[in-house]
């Protein structure tokens, strides 16, 4: 199951779930999650994906389906707290001969009162 942050006809922010014929909206069911900001309201469904995958699947068998070309789609945590970073030629470590992968992790800290809509 793919979930998805996405504006439609004029509303912004909106949770849909990915189908292979569109987008399914399921904001309603995420009604009860603490959303004074999109990345809380996503860091909250994250936190409780057990309880709300029962009500995305009954949505996703019922609902209306929103075609893709009728979507704009959103970043799915518009305020990322961490990035892992590392090293991305895999396919050449294959090849020669093993090293270290060099990593690193990048912080970043965020104010959570601001909205990125």
């Amino acid at each position: 199951m793919k979930i998805v942050r996405f504006d439609n006809a004029g509303q912004a922010g909106k949770i849909g779930v990915l189908t292979d014929a569109g987008v399914v909206d399921v904001t309603a069911q995420c009604s009860n999650l603490d959303h004074y900001s999109p990345q809380r309201l996503m860091e909250d469904l994250i936190d409780n994906f057990d309880t709300l995958k029962p009500e995305f699947e009954s949505a996703v068998s019922s609902g209306p389906v929103i075609d893709m070309t009728n979507v704009q789609l959103r970043a799915p945590l518009p305020r990322p707290s961490k990035i892992l970073c590392c090293i991305g030629n895999y396919w050449e470590h294959a090849q020669r001969e093993p090293r270290n992968l060099n990593m690193f992790l990048k912080i970043c800290f965020v104010n959570d009162d601001e909205d990125d809509e």
